[in-house]
């Protein structure tokens, strides 16, 4: 009988994953994620963790199903994985430094600490670039750790049927 207990943990991540979408979409925390990020940045990160989860579910399930006839297209696409996890976080910190040029580039030209106006202004522009900075460096942080998860979990499953295939040769 075969068991599906890595697709079954795959499938429980997204389905717990959606549920806090869906939450976070009820809460308004996307559209104030979009006035947050001035870059844009976040939502690819977004974007880029929906297709590699989808990804990472089609090579699991063809791990668990046929592990041998999909070997080749397994080995390709693991590494890629693992890159594109490993760019969401890179991609988080270049929107931390697009934030922090908006917070300190042209911030202090010119600056007049006695007008009050101009003050508030200044004020109102640092805070765009700060939640710039920090609204893509936490999208980019969390969505590459639960990438990562969803991976160990493969890696797990992979290993498990290689020591099969190792132990029926010898």
């Amino acid at each position: 009988m075969v068991q599906f207990n890595g697709l079954l943990k795959w499938w429980l991540v997204q389905s717990t994953i959606a549920l806090a979408f869906l939450y976070c979409y009820y809460l308004g925390l996307f559209h104030m994620l979009w006035d947050a990020d001035v870059s844009k940045i976040s939502f690819f990160i977004l974007t880029l963790y929906v297709g590699v989860s989808g990804l990472i579910g089609l090579i699991t399930s063809r791990a668990e199903l046929a592990y041998t006839q999909h070997k080749k297209f397994i080995d390709v696409y693991i590494p890629i994985c693992w890159h594109a996890a490993s760019e969401m976080t890179v991609l988080g910190l270049i929107g931390t430094v697009i934030g922090f040029i908006l917070l300190l580039g042209p911030t202090f030209a010119g600056l007049n600490l006695a007008d009050a106006a101009a003050t508030q202004t200044i004020l109102a522009k640092m805070a765009i670039g700060m939640s710039t900075a920090l609204t893509t460096t936490l999208v980019g942080l969390v969505c590459a750790i639960l990438t990562r998860l969803q991976l160990v979990n493969l890696d797990t499953i992979v290993d498990e049927h290689e020591q099969s295939e190792q132990t029926i040769k010898e």
